[in-house]
């Protein structure tokens, strides 16, 4: 009976340890791994799902704006590679700041093939349906 009750204990633990600290971050990385491949696929109304319709950043952008500024600018490109080459996370009282150094490559159609680095900040929350969603963006300059 102790043998049972140990092991019951042990696994609570596992899963407090679990459900606190390492669902959110795997969370947060199956949303960035469908979203990066939704943009790839240019299915754009499906990828601002990971986005907070309480979205706004400091460059004056609302979740309908950024979306249309997105859509407008990303039609002007055919194919997309987007690589994420470092991450990282930091969670502080219920949000997380997520910020990624992505190498995007894609072809445009006056210009030809592009590539380029981007450091790039994200902020989330964790909305009430459990998605992780970006409620602010900015990129960052002189990183990488």
């Amino acid at each position: 009976m102790k043998r049972v009750l140990a092991f019951l204990i042990a696994l609570a633990i596992l899963f407090i340890v679990y459900d606190l600290f390492i669902k959110d971050h795997w969370l947060i990385d199956r949303g960035l791994r469908e979203a990066k491949q939704l943009i790839e696929e240019k299915k754009f109304d499906a990828a601002f799902n990971y986005v907070s319709r309480n979205y706004h950043d400091r460059y004056g952008n609302d979740y309908q704006g950024l979306k249309v500024k997105v859509e407008d600018f990303l039609k002007e490109f055919g194919d997309f590679k987007i690589t994420i080459l470092r991450k990282k996370k930091k969670f502080e009282s219920g949000k997380c700041d997520l910020y990624l150094l992505a190498v995007i490559e894609a072809s445009h159609k006056e210009f030809g093939y592009l590539k380029g680095k981007e450091f790039l900040k994200l902020s989330m929350i964790k909305e009430n349906d459990g998605v992780w969603r970006v409620v602010e963006g900015e990129a960052l300059t002189g990183q990488g």
